[in-house]
């Protein structure tokens, strides 16, 4: 019960009418989930909306992604399904992250704890770049203590900006994805963090293909069972 209340006293933060603007050192002034549709998307107990389906209060793997959603996207017509379920699960993303949870770990989505690095909404549309100095304080103010409240033994970062943001508040340097997951990985508490291409269309070409990604996944799996 002390996980959730710690997740709510994040949620509290992320709604505080000065989090998330130049006043708290961030590079610009972003909206929040609850300035869109009366908050429909700002859920009491999810630091972002990713966790509603992935919300494993003891989960042994932990996934983090960059953000949830833009200004533009948000300014459409409600999404009823990820209103529901907090993700599209038709999405290619998604679907490809369920596919290879299942393949090399046997889990299903429900069965880990996911969340974003940055709980804000970035200006224009989904392809905007977040600056990395405002991920990085993000994940220092809502990534990293949810590492530690969930205490998973493995976090999978998808993507460099998401592994990045995560390294640079802890005190290390950005580095590439290019080598072996394991050369740059580091602990926060007993939680082994890693960084791997991401699941999208962008990261899986740029690992070489889905067979090169799940060569990857594969080398995952058999890293998670040594911990």
């Amino acid at each position: 019960m002390h996980k959730l209340k710690e997740l709510q006293n994040l949620v509290s933060k992320r709604r505080d009418p000065v989090s998330g603007t130049l006043e708290t050192k961030y590079t610009f002034n972003y909206k929040k989930l609850g300035d869109f549709h009366n908050g429909v998307y700002d859920f009491d107990d999810h630091v972002v909306p990713y966790s509603k389906s992935a919300f494993n209060l003891n989960a042994k793997i932990m996934i983090i992604l960059q953000d949830w959603a833009s200004e533009n996207f948000l300014s459409g017509p409600i999404n009823e399904i990820q209103k529901q379920l907090g993700h599209d699960p038709a999405l290619p993303t998604n679907r490809n992250l369920f596919h290879l949870l299942n393949k090399f770990l046997s889990l299903e989505f429900n069965e880990v704890y996911a969340t974003d690095v940055f709980p804000f909404v970035k200006p224009g549309n989904m392809g905007t770049k977040i600056p990395l100095a405002d991920m990085t304080l993000a994940a220092d103010q809502f990534a990293i203590p949810q590492i530690k409240i969930i205490s998973p033994k493995l976090v999978i970062c998808l993507g460099r900006q998401t592994f990045n943001s995560i390294r640079q508040a802890s005190g290390l340097k950005p580095v590439s994805l290019s080598g072996s997951f394991e050369t740059n990985n580091f602990l926060i508490g007993k939680s082994s963090i890693i960084g791997v291409h991401h699941v999208g269309g962008m990261g899986t070409s740029m690992i070489g293909g889905k067979l090169a990604q799940e060569k990857q996944w594969e080398k995952i799996a058999s890293y998670f069972k040594r911990l």
